[in-house]
């Protein structure tokens, strides 16, 4: 393109071009969001899935299951075994819109940069570390590592085959037992054999931890 500023050719104006991303760090202070889960219970739930591929977490409300564990599973500490984003990028699977893009604004806006959620959705989506889709809304990118979808969005994703190309699937409100849930646990259950690098987090306030693990075949899976 002889001009970035106007992009013109022989099929006419292409529009401005889009802007370049460039990599930057930014440093956010995790503790004053006062989570009830730590970097050693992180470091504890990758440990566990580099052993096994499932892991099923009973955490309360307000432990940060929804919003500091993917958050810090995507960035974990250093001394972690694994990045687990270098098998692909972690699914959240949300029961309802909402509950999606809410959650992913906050990761994105307040723990990955430090902005108030509240007043800033700009640093969401495609370009940076966290991004959704919610009933075919798309706004991710392959530069995001975090994403934030519905129920039915991930059952979508399971039937296309998408899963050979997401490294973990975190199933937020597991407890609810909806009808898209347990279609996602089924097909998890079974695509998990065809998927070798495929993760799966199980996670809920209050859950039959007992029959989750059994469902994918006992604690040594």
């Amino acid at each position: 393109v002889a001009d970035p500023t106007n992009p013109s050719g022989p099929l006419g104006g292409l529009g401005q071009l889009p802007v370049v991303h460039k990599r930057q760090e930014r440093s956010v202070e995790l503790d004053g969001f006062g989570f009830g889960m730590s970097d050693a219970d992180v470091l504890a739930i990758i440990d566990g899935l580099v052993a096994n591929r499932v892991a099923v977490i009973e955490a309360g409300t307000g432990t940060g299951k929804s919003t500091f564990m993917p958050f810090r599973l995507m960035n974990p500490p250093p001394e972690a075994q694994m990045n687990l984003t270098k098998l692909g990028p972690i699914v959240v699977t949300e029961p309802r819109r909402a509950a999606a893009t809410g959650v992913a604004r906050f990761v994105g806006e307040e723990l990955c940069f430090g902005h108030d959620s509240r007043t800033c959705d700009q640093h969401i989506g495609p370009g940076y570390p966290v991004g959704y889709q919610v009933s075919g809304d798309k706004n991710w990118d392959n530069a995001c590592d975090l994403i934030y979808v519905t129920d039915g969005t991930m059952i979508n994703w399971v039937r296309d085959g998408s899963l050979s190309k997401i490294g973990v699937v975190i199933i937020d409100e597991a407890h609810e037992r909806s009808e898209n849930i347990d279609i996602i646990l089924a097909q998890l259950r079974e695509k998990l054999h065809e998927f070798k690098h495929l993760r799966v987090v199980i996670t809920s306030a209050t859950i039959d931890s007992d029959f989750f693990v059994s469902y994918f075949g006992g604690p040594d899976k």
